[in-house]
């Protein structure tokens, strides 16, 4: 070490707080075939279970969406019903591009005698998942927001912003210091919109030419 320079300490990983998109981006990037191959039959949905638990944004039984990490106020109760601390439509655009790679591959093993029960039990889960978070992240449209009564919103939000034809999606259903460095607003915003774009089109950014693993 050069004389007089002050030692840096070594990364060290942690497991906390717990992120969202490592795990759904995790899912369409690797594969849920790839996550089954490693880990056994269904590994790769009791994944997106566990996401659900602790990271699902929604009201009563039903799924909106995901926040960003464990720490945002979302996950499920005691009893059950989805808290609602903070909805990112980024996220959940995500979220809904790891489901529909998680319904691919079960689909794909639905024929298989040995695992058909459990793979059409995952597909009910999933498909139902996907249309219910596809339905809620569009409160999060900008024309449609402040409408919806998210908690946190700000009280005459339909007087601040002009709505403009484009109609862009907004980042996230309320302002909120993300546990990973930055603030997320109820502004809109190009990385939302342009997810939401690419889950219109069924387009996979992760998979090869735009298509699920």
């Amino acid at each position: 070490m050069i004389a007089g320079t002050v030692a840096q300490p070594l990364w060290q990983a942690t497991a906390a707080p717990k992120a969202v998109d490592v795990n759904t981006w995790g899912i369409a990037a690797l594969g849920a075939g790839q996550i089954d191959r490693w880990y056994g039959f269904g590994a790769a949905f009791n994944i997106w279970q566990n996401v659900k638990r602790w990271g699902g944004y929604g009201v009563g039984r039903a799924l909106w969406g995901v926040g960003y990490s464990d720490r945002d106020g979302n996950g499920l109760s005691a009893g059950g019903e989805y808290r609602a601390g903070v909805l990112s439509a980024e996220w959940t655009a995500g979220a809904i591009t790891a489901v529909r790679e998680l319904a691919l591959h079960y689909a794909s093993l639905a024929a298989q005698p040995a695992l058909s029960r459990r793979a059409a039990q995952y597909l009910a889960v999933l498909h139902q998942d996907e249309a219910s978070m596809l339905a809620a992240v569009q409160r999060l449209r900008m024309d449609r927001y402040a409408a919806t009564g998210f908690p946190g919103a700000p009280s005459g939000y339909g007087q601040l912003l002009a709505v403009s034809d484009a109609r862009p999606y907004l980042y996230a259903s309320r302002r909120y210091l993300i546990p990973f460095g930055w603030y997320a607003n109820p502004l809109p915003s190009t990385c939302a919109t342009a997810w939401m774009i690419m889950v219109a089109d069924h387009f996979d950014p992760f998979g090869y030419g735009g298509l699920p693993n």
